[in-house]
């Protein structure tokens, strides 16, 4: 948990704020400097953050301090968003649900009787129960990422795993992914996502399974199936 500095940093926020003039050039370029200008964020337990812990659920690691912030968690500070916490993640992140020996097993929000999945689960379980609405993910084998990025279909022959080993935003709502996502690229990137380019609703195409044939796994809502088969 991060609360004690994140409400530090909010009261400071505040107070800049307050100490603005409205129609000054430093109050109205705000939404271009700082997009997440107090706006409390979360991450994965393998993303470093200067000063915290980052264990990625292993045990000889619950002493580990980072002393550096990733580049995507930097770039989260320079847009004005605050670090709130940081989540639960399967030992060295290579499982399907989020269990450690460190901190335990992370359960469904909605249902404790399920798991939350992973490697990203407890982040996932967290926005999902409203404790956060942005967050870090991240994945090896295109978990947190939609066909056709980079990575999400390695090739075999000599590819390196770099390629493959992506972070990603997490959202409680879908509109706040456009932000996260220019945040993230930073603005070397932000132009080859092409984000401002038009594009038909109406001509997009969704694929889906009705179930994964294992017992591990739920089959889909048959609600949320037909509400997409509406659309």
């Amino acid at each position: 948990m991060n609360f004690k500095d994140a409400l530090i940093k909010a009261q400071e926020i505040d107070e800049m704020l307050g100490s603005l003039d409205t129609d000054s050039e430093d109050f109205k370029s705000l939404a271009v400097r700082k997009p997440l200008l107090g706006v409390p964020f979360t991450l994965k337990d393998s993303i470093e953050v200067d000063g915290l812990y980052c264990t990625v659920g292993i045990s000889y690691r619950k002493k580990s301090v980072s002393n550096k912030d990733a580049i995507v968690v930097q770039r989260m500070k320079d847009a004005g968003a605050v670090l709130l916490a940081v989540t639960n993640v399967p030992e060295v992140c290579m499982w399907w649900e989020s269990v450690n020996v460190v901190y335990g097993r992370t359960r469904n929000p909605y249902d404790s009787r399920r798991i939350s999945g992973g490697s990203s689960g407890g982040e996932a379980a967290l926005i999902s129960a409203a404790g956060s609405v942005i967050g870090i993910g991240s994945d090896i084998a295109g978990s947190i990422r939609l066909v056709p990025l980079e990575g999400h279909l390695p090739h075999l022959n000599g590819y390196r795993t770099e390629k493959m080993l992506l972070i990603g935003p997490m959202c409680r709502y879908a509109e706040d992914l456009s932000i996260l996502l220019r945040v993230f690229a930073g603005s070397e990137g932000t132009n080859l996502l092409q984000m401002d380019a038009p594009f038909n609703m109406k001509k997009m195409r969704i694929f889906y399974m009705e179930g994964l044939k294992t017992p591990l796994v739920q089959d889909v809502n048959k609600e949320a199936l037909q509400a997409l088969k509406k659309e």
